[in-house]
């Protein structure tokens, strides 16, 4: 039998991070994880690295021919990555 002040586990965890305002942090580590999801295995083995800073998406690819590649593709690619972080988290990519 639970006691009036037991809460489950997943409230503490959403009090947690409301309290120290982590959810936009959350919302990146996402849109940063469905990026093999978003572009497939084929541009995922080509990047390097991802990062987001006030709102931008760096993604750091090892062909610059794919680079080039992706420009053309940018506005979509910024539409499905904030699909899938259920928030428009990410304003702009930049590719280096």
């Amino acid at each position: 039998m639970r006691s009036e002040k037991e809460q489950t586990l997943s409230h503490v965890i959403r009090q947690f991070v409301q309290l120290y305002k982590l959810e936009s942090r959350l919302n990146e580590t996402n849109a940063i994880k469905s990026w093999e999801v978003v572009v497939g295995p084929v541009i995922q083995a080509h990047t390097v690295n991802l990062r987001i800073e006030k709102g931008i998406l760096y993604v750091k690819l090892d062909s610059d021919i794919l680079r080039n590649e992706l420009l053309y593709s940018k506005n979509l690619l910024l539409k499905n990555l904030n699909q899938a972080a259920k928030e428009a988290i990410i304003t702009d990519i930049v590719f280096v």
